[in-house]
């Protein structure tokens, strides 16, 4: 059985979340170069950026 709080169960929601949109930018953003989308690469690097920025505040203190 878990002994985690509700409050910690979300906050490990919200860190595999993040992850998770993390890696989709990642893969978008590989796509985006492969085809020559300097904007579009540009605007989705912006949003991996972020992630990963959320993903480093919001790793859950176990």
């Amino acid at each position: 059985m878990s002994n985690l709080s509700s409050n910690d169960k979300t906050q490990v929601h919200l860190a595999d979340s993040i992850e998770y949109i993390r890696q989709m930018l990642g893969e978008l953003r590989r796509l985006a170069d492969a085809s020559g989308e300097d904007m579009l690469s540009y605007l989705i690097d912006m949003a991996y950026i972020e992630a990963t920025d959320l993903q480093s505040r919001s790793k859950p203190k176990m």
